[in-house]
Protein backbone atom coordinates (compact mmCIF):
# COMPACT_ATOMS: atom_id res chain seq x y z
CA UNK A 1 0.00 0.00 0.00
CA UNK A 2 3.30 2.57 0.66
CA UNK A 3 3.98 2.22 -2.87
CA UNK A 4 0.51 2.82 -4.09
CA UNK A 5 0.41 5.79 -1.70
CA UNK A 6 3.32 7.35 -3.02
CA UNK A 7 2.37 6.90 -6.61
CA UNK A 8 -1.03 8.37 -6.07
CA UNK A 9 0.15 11.39 -3.47
CA UNK A 10 3.14 12.39 -4.80
CA UNK A 11 2.61 11.55 -8.49
CA UNK A 12 6.14 9.57 -8.21
CA UNK A 13 7.77 8.33 -10.98
CA UNK A 14 7.88 4.43 -10.99
CA UNK A 15 11.65 4.74 -11.09
CA UNK A 16 12.18 6.54 -8.55
CA UNK A 17 9.85 4.57 -6.32
CA UNK A 18 11.55 1.18 -7.40
CA UNK A 19 14.68 2.90 -5.88
CA UNK A 20 12.94 4.46 -2.51
CA UNK A 21 11.70 0.81 -1.88
CA UNK A 22 14.41 -1.35 -3.40
CA UNK A 23 13.12 -2.97 -5.91
CA UNK A 24 14.73 -4.58 -8.93
CA UNK A 25 13.39 -2.12 -11.44
CA UNK A 26 10.40 0.03 -12.28
CA UNK A 27 8.16 -2.79 -13.64
CA UNK A 28 8.34 -3.84 -10.06
CA UNK A 29 6.60 -0.82 -9.13
CA UNK A 30 4.40 -0.96 -11.68
CA UNK A 31 3.07 -4.12 -10.62
CA UNK A 32 2.28 -3.56 -7.21
CA UNK A 33 0.47 -0.12 -8.03
CA UNK A 34 -1.57 -2.51 -10.52
CA UNK A 35 -2.37 -5.11 -8.15
CA UNK A 36 -3.12 -2.60 -5.73
CA UNK A 37 -5.35 -0.80 -8.15
CA UNK A 38 -7.19 -4.02 -8.68
CA UNK A 39 -7.57 -5.05 -4.85
CA UNK A 40 -9.10 -1.28 -4.25
CA UNK A 41 -11.82 -2.29 -6.90
CA UNK A 42 -12.79 -5.54 -4.99
CA UNK A 43 -11.72 -5.31 -1.43
CA UNK A 44 -14.17 -2.34 0.74
CA UNK A 45 -12.67 -2.87 3.86
CA UNK A 46 -9.27 -2.58 1.91
CA UNK A 47 -10.38 0.50 -0.07
CA UNK A 48 -11.74 1.73 3.26
CA UNK A 49 -7.97 1.52 5.28
CA UNK A 50 -6.61 2.73 2.41
CA UNK A 51 -8.46 6.09 2.44
CA UNK A 52 -8.10 6.06 6.31
CA UNK A 53 -4.57 6.27 5.81
CA UNK A 54 -4.40 9.30 2.70
CA UNK A 55 -6.63 11.53 4.81
CA UNK A 56 -4.10 10.81 7.90
CA UNK A 57 -1.08 11.35 5.70
CA UNK A 58 -3.05 14.30 3.85
CA UNK A 59 -3.67 15.98 7.53
CA UNK A 60 0.18 15.59 8.42
CA UNK A 61 1.13 17.46 5.46
CA UNK A 62 -0.74 20.18 6.36
CA UNK A 63 -0.01 20.29 9.92
CA UNK A 64 3.92 20.87 8.68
Amino acid sequence: MAIYLVRMLRKDGLLAISGEFGLRGYSSAGSVVDGMKKQLQKDRRLRERYEEIKNAVMISQTET
